[in-house]
C-alpha cells in the first residue's frame, strides 16, 4: 500500500513541531528502510534548499533509478 500522502501530513506535522532538521531525519529513516521515489523527490527539495546537494544527488539517483524515463543527474 501506498502511505504517501500520511507520511507527507506527518513529515507536515513534524516540521510545524520540531523543525527542519527533525523533519529531514525523519524522513532519512524512512528511505533507509525502503527508498521510496516520492519520497525522494521530497527530501531531494529540502536538501537542496539546505545547500546539501550531495545528498539531494543521491535521492535524485532513486528517483532515476525507478522510473521509465530516465533523469540526467
Amino acid at each position: 500500500p501506498d502511505f504517501f500522502d500520511a507520511v507527507m501530513m506527518l513529515g507536515q506535522y513534524i516540521q510545524k513541531s520540531q523543525g527542519l532538521k527533525a523533519t529531514i531525519q525523519f524522513y532519512e529513516k524512512l528511505q533507509k528502510k525502503q527508498p521510496q521515489v516520492k519520497i525522494a523527490e521530497v527530501l531531494a527539495q529540502h536538501y537542496i534548499s539546505q545547500s546539501q546537494y550531495e545528498k539531494a544527488y543521491e535521492q535524485l539517483a532513486i528517483i532515476d533509478e525507478n522510473t521509465e524515463d530516465s533523469v540526467q543527474v
